[in-house]
């Protein structure tokens, strides 16, 4: 073998050699790079989830920092008074509260809006509601009672028609129609037989509720840029549905204070 041919195959086993060596080293970049992003972003993360818990115990927005070179930036808001929708599906015999403080003068009344279509059983049990109003006069609370049901069973609820109800970008198999007064706080709604997915809107047009449930968005951001956000809704204290009897005796009967 002629020492030219030498010297060209120690020159290619030398450029292998090169490339094997710089790929190793790019691949053991890379895994850096990528396990430094998934750290800064656990981090951010966690950060976002603490400027939840900050702002939930103080209900007001807020700003810190998480350890080293990490922050977060929470904001607080009070929404719901255009309409609401439950999140999850309520069980039967659980019960979601309305808040009717500081409505606008012009509510006067409320469309409800239960088990929502692809997600809730509509057709084989389907649920029905069972709508309490909590009304203030003078020194005295009040309670009326209303039941609505989509199915013609024998429990005196009011039949309403079973159908597609279009609210807050969903469509809806049951809505009913509630009538309000100037003195009510308050309305709870039972769901019966099955679980449902509840909503609900002021009436007439341009009306507004009181706030339903408290917004948290909280942002998380390391010092390299990294940003993380959560967000979460808190709905207003209230009794569990075990107490409504407890409180309020049946049949619109008044209960002194």
């Amino acid at each position: 073998m002629e020492k030219g041919q030498v010297a060209l195959i120690v020159l290619l086993v030398m450029v292998v050699m090169l490339t094997l060596g710089i790929s190793v080293a790019q691949r053991g970049v890379t895994d850096v790079r990528i396990s430094k992003q998934e750290e800064d972003s656990a981090r951010a993360f966690q950060a976002a989830e603490a400027g939840v818990e900050e702002a939930l115990s103080t209900l007001s927005s807020s700003e810190g920092e998480f350890g080293e070179d990490v922050s977060y930036n929470a904001q607080v808001t009070e929404a719901g008074t255009t309409g609401f929708v439950v999140g999850q599906p309520v069980a039967g015999g659980e019960t979601v509260v309305v808040n009717l403080a500081q409505a606008s003068p012009s509510l006067s009344g409320l469309n409800l809006y239960f088990m929502e279509q692809g997600k809730d059983d509509c057709l084989t049990n389907p649920a029905a509601i069972e709508v309490s109003v909590i009304e203030k006069v003078g020194s005295q609370t009040r309670v009326r009672r209303e039941g609505f049901d989509v199915q013609d069973r024998d429990n005196n609820f009011t039949l309403v028609a079973g159908g597609s109800y279009a609210f807050e970008g969903k469509t809806w198999c049951g809505k009913a129609t509630l009538n309000l007064i100037g003195n009510d706080e308050e309305v709870r709604i039972k769901v019966w037989y099955n679980r449902a997915t509840i909503g609900g809107g002021p009436r007439p047009a341009g009306a507004t509720l009181g706030n339903q449930y408290v917004a948290v968005e909280s942002v998380g951001k390391t010092e390299g840029g990294v940003t993380r956000a959560v967000q979460v809704q808190r709905g207003e204290p209230q009794l569990p549905p075990m107490f409504d009897y407890a409180l309020w005796s049946g049949g619109g009967i008044v209960k002194g204070e």
